[in-house]
């Protein structure tokens, strides 16, 4: 699956991740519900982009995917940084917990 498909896939479609459905769309809504920070571990890796903190800060618009600049599957934050090719997805090392990011303003 091509990065872009997948970059698709887990910011849009929610829940399918390579061949392994991890969370269901039905669930979305019970996960968003879920406020403040949560331990990684209970980390939804396919779902729209969340918040983690890591190494004392907070990293926003992070997914389950593989980094512009590596291999594997890890904690990214999108469009981190950019090079002449574009923008770089960069690896969140150590995270520590996860948030859904917070509502945007109604007015």
């Amino acid at each position: 699956m091509s990065d872009d498909i997948e970059r698709f896939n887990a910011k849009y479609a929610g829940s399918y991740l390579g061949d392994e459905w991890v969370v269901r769309a039905s669930d979305y809504e019970a996960l968003q519900s879920q406020g403040g920070w949560q331990p990684i571990e209970t980390a939804p890796k396919v779902i729209d982009s969340i918040d983690l903190w890591a190494n004392g800060r907070r990293y926003t618009d992070c997914i389950w995917s593989k980094p512009t600049y590596g291999s594997g599957q890890c904690w990214v934050q999108l469009d981190a940084s950019y090079d002449s090719n574009g923008p770089i997805d960069e690896e969140v090392r150590n995270p520590t917990h996860w948030m859904h990011p917070p509502k945007p303003p109604t007015e």
